[in-house]
């Protein structure tokens, strides 16, 4: 996922840098686990306001030195998914809510949610971290779900839906996993190494979706749908997280 589900890194990165904040909601699953680099729960041990490092060789590097930022210290209580064995993490923020960024207080405690840019860590409005004093007894479950899992299950966000099915070993996706529309049919399926999207993955529309691009396309294109409730309308090939490629069987146009 992240890494990549939806190859979020890039287009989550710069909505920070955009000149106003818009965010998608974004329901807390599996999925939301997945496509972030770094998950886990901790507490803000330090912070620090950086106006401007503009032409200065520091961390974090890009767009957030002009701009200035947040620097966090987290004491890392239970990573939930990640490389990362640190007690201690920094997370880069965005200093204004305009850029997306979080103005968090010293000492709260969050269910934080975080990318990795350009060899930092980086979270945001967009990313929707949820403070501990605010998460729900099924968003802790599923928390502590994602981080213990050693086989293969079904996974369901936090109104009891199901969203995906497959394994977590060792904090990271491992083999073929399947993930769900909320109409419960397929959205996308593929294999996971390391946590790593590798080889083909294949995505397919809502039963709604589906109906409206049969509405659209003839017969000889009908032809080559194996599922019409569920139609497979792209392939993207990886290796090993790194997207190779992507061709698209058909396209529901606005």
């Amino acid at each position: 996922m992240k890494k990549h589900m939806l190859l979020m890194v890039s287009f989550l990165i710069l909505s920070y840098f955009a000149s106003g904040c818009s965010c998608a909601y974004q329901k807390v699953d599996v999925q939301k686990i997945m496509q972030h680099d770094l998950v886990f729960e901790g507490k803000i041990i330090e912070k620090e306001e950086v106006s401007n490092t503009a032409g200065k060789n520091e961390t974090p590097s890009g767009p957030l030195r002009s701009m200035g930022y947040f620097k966090y210290t987290f004491a890392v209580k239970k990573l939930i998914n990640g490389d990362q064995n640190q007690k201690q993490i920094i997370v880069y923020s965005a200093s204004t809510g305009a850029a997306c960024g979080v103005n968090y207080k010293l000492g709260d405690e969050y269910y934080l949610f975080a990318y990795k840019y350009q060899g930092a860590f980086h979270t945001g409005l967009c990313s929707q971290n949820v403070k501990k004093d605010k998460a729900t007894k099924p968003l802790k479950k599923l928390m502590c779900s994602y981080r213990k899992s050693k086989k293969l299950k079904e996974w369901k966000d936090i109104e009891n839906k199901l969203t995906a099915s497959g394994k977590v070993v060792n904090k990271k996706a491992e083999g073929l996993w399947v993930l769900y529309h909320d109409d419960k049919t397929v959205k996308a399926e593929g294999d996971f190494v390391k946590g790593k999207k590798h080889g083909d993955w294949k995505y397919s529309y809502s039963e709604v979706a589906s109906a409206k691009l049969l509405g659209r396309i003839d017969d000889q294109q009908k032809g080559k749908i194996k599922n019409e409730k569920n139609i497979v309308y792209k392939i993207e090939h990886y290796d090993k997280g790194e997207k190779t490629g992507e061709e698209y069987l058909f396209k529901l146009e606005n």
